[in-house]
C-alpha cells in the first residue's frame, strides 16, 4: 500500500521529499522544519493505514526494555535490524548478532551483520578492529573491508524484530543467506567471550567525531538537555546578579549551557557582566557577525539579502521602510563592532 520511489540505480529512495511526492502527501516546503515534521507524521499515518500490524509492533516495542530483550547478550539470538546505516540496496536491513555493550555506555549494544564472516573479530587486535570500524571506507587501505559492526542505541527507538519475521523472499531480495547467517552466529557463540573483550576494547579507542560547532546556539539538532540541568533553568531565568548566575552555573552538567547562559546574560542582563566578560561578548559578536565564525549569517550577508528584497517592485512603502530601518540597525552594529 506504499509507493517506494526508485533512484537512478534502481534502489529505493528513502528521502522524505521523494516518499511524500510518490505517495501524494503534502510537503510543499521541503526542508522547512515544521513542514518536514508534518510530512513525517503523514508518512506515519500512511504506514498505520496500510500496515497496521507493523505500525503497532514498532510503536509498542520502541522502548529500551523491548530493545534489550531482543538484543540479549546472554542468549545472543539473531535479530533483524532496520537502519539507515545499512545501504539501500540491502533494504536498510540486516540480520545481526548482539556482541557487547561499549565500555562507556549501558544504553548501547554493539551488533554484527551476519552477512560477514565473524572470524575477523577474534583474529584481529582491538586496535585493528577499531581502525576498520571508525575509519572512513575511502581512507582504508585498498582491498581492506570495513568490519560490519554497528552500535544500536537502545533509548532511541531502534527498529528491531525477531529473525523469524524474515520471509524467504525478503531474505533473497536483501542478500541474507539464512544458512550462512546461522553458521556465523554459531561461530560467534563459540567465541563469544574473546569477541566481546576485543570489540569492547575496540570501542574504547577514540572515535573520530565531527567537530562541534563553536557556538551551541547554532546546534539546533544537538542532544537534549539533561533532566538535572533542565530543573535549573527556571532558577537561571530568575537570577538577577552575577553571584546568582555563578552559583547556578557551577551546578550545570552540560558545557553547552554555560556558553548559552553567558549569551543570555549579555543580551538581557548586561549589567551582570564584568569588564572582561564585556570584552569577551564584543569579541564573540565580532567573530559571528563580521567574520562568520559560528556559521551564521554575517552582517554583510544580511545587507545583501535585504537589498535583494528591496529590489522587489511589489513591496509596499511600509515594508520598504522596515527594510531601511533594519539596514540602519545592521550598519550601527557593524560600526560598533569595528570600533
Amino acid at each position: 500500500g506504499i509507493v517506494w520511489p526508485q533512484r537512478e540505480d534502481g534502489t529505493a529512495s528513502f528521502r522524505l521529499e521523494d516518499l511524500t511526492r510518490a505517495n501524494g502527501l503534502e510537503h510543499s516546503d521541503a526542508h522547512d522544519a515544521l513542514a518536514d515534521v508534518r510530512a513525517t507524521l503523514a508518512l506515519a499515518r500512511l504506514l498505520r493505514a496500510c500496515q497496521p500490524r507493523l505500525y503497532d509492533y514498532v510503536y509498542q516495542n520502541r522502548d529500551r526494555r523491548s530493545a534489550s530483550a531482543l538484543l540479549d547478550l546472554h542468549e545472543r539470538r539473531a535479530v533483524l535490524h532496520v537502519s539507515s546505516k545499512y545501504p539501500a540496496r540491502l533494504g536498510c536491513i540486516a540480520l545481526v548478532a548482539p556482541l557487547c555493550s561499549p565500555p562507556d555506555s549501558d544504553r548501547e549494544v554493539v551488533v554484527f551483520d551476519l552477512r560477514q564472516d565473524p572470524r575477523v573479530l577474534w583474529e584481529l587486535s582491538a586496535a585493528e578492529i577499531a581502525q576498520r570500524v571508525f575509519t572512513a571506507s575511502e581512507e582504508l587501505p585498498a582491498g581492506t573491508e570495513r568490519i560490519a559492526l554497528k552500535s544500536v542505541h537502545l533509548n532511541r527507538a531502534p527498529v528491531l524484530a525477531p529473525a523469524a519475521t524474515l520471509t524467504v523472499e525478503a531474505a533473497e531480495r536483501w542478500s541474507i543467506d539464512p544458512d550462512r547467517s546461522r553458521t556465523h552466529l554459531d561461530l560467534i557463540n563459540a567465541h563469544s567471550e574473546a569477541i566481546a573483550a576485543s570489540v569492547a576494547e575496540a570501542f574504547r579507542f577514540p572515535r573520530v567525531e565531527p567537530p562541534a560547532p563553536p557556538d551551541p546556539e547554532t546546534a539546533l539538532y544537538d542532544a537534549f538537555v539533561d533532566d538535572a540541568d533542565r530543573e535549573l533553568l527556571p532558577l537561571l531565568r530568575a537570577a538577577e546578579d552575577s553571584a546568582e548566575f555563578a552559583a547556578i552555573e557551577a551546578r550545570l552538567i552540560d558545557p553547552r549551557l554555560r556558553a548559552m547562559v553567558f549569551s543570555y546574560r549579555a543580551r538581557n542582563l548586561a549589567h551582570t557582566l564584568s569588564a572582561e566578560e564585556q570584552q569577551r561578548w564584543w569579541q564573540l559578536r565580532r567573530e559571528r557577525l563580521l567574520d562568520g565564525v559560528a556559521g551564521g549569517r554575517t552582517l554583510a550577508q544580511l545587507r545583501e539579502a535585504i537589498e535583494g528584497l528591496r529590489a522587489c517592485n511589489d513591496l509596499a512603502a511600509s515594508d520598504q521602510a522596515v527594510l531601511s530601518q533594519l539596514i540602519s540597525y545592521a550598519d550601527s552594529v557593524a560600526e560598533d563592532l569595528a570600533a
